[in-house]
């Protein structure tokens, strides 16, 4: 069926993005994400450790590859990066509100399943390593602070 491959790029063909139901098409998958992406932030879903397309599927009721695709299109990114930025934001709100414990507690906390993959994904995502974020933060608290 070639007509279901003309709605890809090459980009998407070549990384196997699996073509989506036959009602689901590019200008209502944005639409269908903002769903999705309310549910996973609302129940925060992204905190569960080793979260699988298989889960999310059966929290929303959407078949695991259109939910891949659906992420990956609304996202522009894929099922594991998108829940990483997910925990990431929850992590630095938590690191400026000083809500810590320590770093490793924090990455439990928001889902990480470990350290080496929390710092990863954090220095990924905001181009420093959690520790060197936390004394950022608290050196411009100081700063405001002296300020006051």
């Amino acid at each position: 069926q070639p007509q279901l491959f003309n709605q890809f790029s090459e980009f998407e063909y070549l990384s196997n993005a699996s073509p989506p139901e036959k009602n689901i098409n590019d200008t209502n998958a944005q639409s269908l994400f903002q769903e999705i992406d309310k549910i996973i932030r609302d129940r925060q879903l992204y905190q569960q450790p080793r979260l699988s397309l298989r889960e999310l599927s059966t929290e929303t009721g959407v078949q695991e590859k259109t939910l891949s695709w659906i992420i990956n299109q609304g996202a522009q990114k894929n099922f594991s990066e998108y829940i990483n930025q997910l925990r990431v934001a929850a992590a630095c709100n938590q690191l400026i509100n000083n809500q810590t414990g320590n770093l490793l507690d924090v990455a439990y906390r928001i889902g990480f399943s470990s350290k080496s993959t929390f710092n990863a994904a954090f220095k990924k995502q905001t181009g420093m390593t959690p520790s060197q974020f936390c004394k950022k933060h608290t050196e411009q608290d100081s700063i405001q602070r002296a300020e006051s």
